[in-house]
């Protein structure tokens, strides 16, 4: 018990949230698959992943509201859908390595269960709803945006406009779209990229430009643009 209760004591240090009632942490923590009991119920963090996927979702739609002011609902859906998809959230349990906190059946255990994508995104839900049920919204937004914030986030990867395009071009069966950089700036470490996005479709030419500070993402936002044209037509 002394070596769980010292293991929880990093976790919590490596979340920066020290529960005022730990069975909260203990639950997110217990898998199904462990079958511990409490005054005869059956205590795993289902529940508590039920509750934390309503949180997670909350806070991220506020976060992506407020950061994207020029996205439509559409956008702002395929944001969400990737930062609550259980790919990127197993990304920030990894960062805690929450899986060798997680209480599994020696089976479960065997199997590998402590590396799988979705009980890795499983369990940070039922942490994100234990910090919810110990300190309330602020304390758990804090929580998980001092987490998001230290690993490298992309957006451009949440919303793959070039896809999108491409997948309208090959409906129209026409020509994919030419991207090309029409001008560099800045120092090596900061260059900022100017890339053109040209189609042929509709009996008209449709060109948009998109800036950013690598390539990769100046083609989304470039891609963004004529979307946004050939949409209005």
């Amino acid at each position: 018990m002394n070596l769980e209760r010292s293991n929880f004591d990093r976790l919590q240090h490596s979340i920066n949230f020290f529960f005022k009632d730990k069975s909260f942490l203990i639950q997110a923590c217990t898998h199904s698959s462990a079958f511990k009991k409490k005054a005869g119920k059956v205590i795993n963090n289902e529940r508590l992943e039920f509750l934390g996927d309503a949180v997670l979702k909350l806070i991220m739609s506020n976060h992506l509201f407020s950061k994207f002011s020029n996205y439509d609902e559409g956008d702002l859906s395929k944001l969400r859908a990737y930062f609550v998809s259980d790919l990127f959230i197993s990304k920030l349990a990894r960062f805690i390595d929450l899986g060798s906190y997680i209480i599994f059946s020696k089976a479960e255990q065997r199997l590998g269960a402590s590396n799988r994508n979705s009980i890795l995104a499983n369990a940070l839900e039922a942490l994100l709803g234990a910090c919810f049920l110990d300190q309330g919204l602020l304390a758990t937004k804090d929580m998980f945006f001092n987490l998001f914030n230290q690993i490298p986030i992309d957006y451009a990867d949440a919303v793959d406009f070039k896809s999108q395009l491409q997948e309208i071009c090959q409906k129209n069966k026409v020509n994919l779209p030419l991207y090309t950089v029409v001008k560099q700036c800045g120092p090596e470490h900061q260059k900022e990229f100017f890339v053109k996005a040209k189609i042929l479709i509709f009996d008209m030419i449709v060109f948009a430009q998109g800036t950013a500070f690598t390539k990769k993402n100046a083609e989304q936002l470039a891609a963004k643009q004529v979307l946004f044209i050939i949409n209005r037509v």
